[in-house]
């Protein structure tokens, strides 16, 4: 057996410099709270020979940089908890500020809602768990990556309705449904910043999810935008998590579309990162 308060120090050590000390403290409390089931951790537990086993388990592929999350086969988005795997993005505070965003000028909402790439399902299932009246649905590419928001609905016990489709073909629209709300989380990172991303990201999360081809960097926007007013009915909303430099590319793209009632949002680190558009 070995004192926890040695081993958790241990931990921190070895994953600093793959991370900030305070970032590597962060998620080893984290790790061994849920692994071990105490909130607070106890300094003078001893670990057994099967929880050390598993700990070193977990450790092991920490340490080539894949997220806690994925070890853990979960994480906390809003008010859930949420089954995530490396089919999908891990969901950021910021999405769950576009979450709140959307239920702040829709309280009450009971219309439909179409979330587009919904991955784990972290948006349509926040939507609903705060909106219950509303019928939310929820698409991704893969039958593969739905079933992951399907565990998910069925976990949490929020009502979605799945869509297999890619949306950056035309005819793929004509499976959605008529909405007020279309919200997207879509990709929108140019390749060429992986080479600076950090490793628990670039090498472990899926590609399909974050990147864009560096000439059309708005590609998901233009499609969503231009399908999608097709879709939503007249006084509707679009709702996007958008890069923090495209700013102006994406007001230079609302007004070639007309589609000049818009806003934009910043997070709680005061950079532009969500975008509301007005259908009128």
């Amino acid at each position: 057996m070995s004192r926890l308060s040695a081993y958790r120090q241990q931990a921190v050590q070895q994953l600093t410099g793959l991370y900030e000390a305070q970032e590597a403290a962060s998620i080893v409390r984290i790790w061994l709270e849920e692994r071990l089931g105490e909130r607070p951790l106890s300094p003078v537990r001893e670990l057994m020979a099967e929880e050390k086993r598993m700990l070193e388990s977990d450790l092991q592929k920490m340490m080539t940089g894949e997220p806690l999350q994925y070890v853990l086969g979960k994480t906390w988005f809003d008010r859930l908890t949420l089954a995530v795997d490396n089919r999908v993005l891990i969901p950021r505070p910021e999405t769950e500020e576009l979450v709140h965003w959307i239920v702040e000028e829709h309280p009450g909402f009971s219309g439909n809602i179409l979330d587009i790439g919904t991955g784990s399902g972290a948006i349509a299932l926040a939507l609903k768990d705060r909106l219950p009246d509303a019928l939310v649905f929820a698409c991704d590419t893969s039958d593969e990556i739905l079933d992951l928001a399907a565990e998910n609905s069925n976990n949490s016990k929020l009502q979605l309705v799945l869509l297999q489709a890619d949306v950056l073909q035309s005819e793929a629209w004509n499976a959605f449904p008529s909405v007020q709300v279309i919200v997207s989380n879509p990709p929108y990172i140019p390749l060429y910043e992986l080479a600076e991303m950090h490793v628990n990201v670039g090498e472990h999360e899926p590609h399909q999810a974050l990147f864009v081809p560096d000439d059309d960097p708005l590609l998901f926007y233009r499609t969503i935008l231009t399908e999608g007013c097709k879709k939503l009915l007249p006084g509707g909303y679009f709702y996007f998590e958008i890069h923090e430099q495209m700013e102006q590319q994406l007001i230079s793209l609302l007004t070639e579309l007309g589609l000049l009632h818009f806003q934009f949002r910043k997070d709680m680190q005061e950079k532009v990162r969500m975008l509301r558009v007005h259908n009128v």
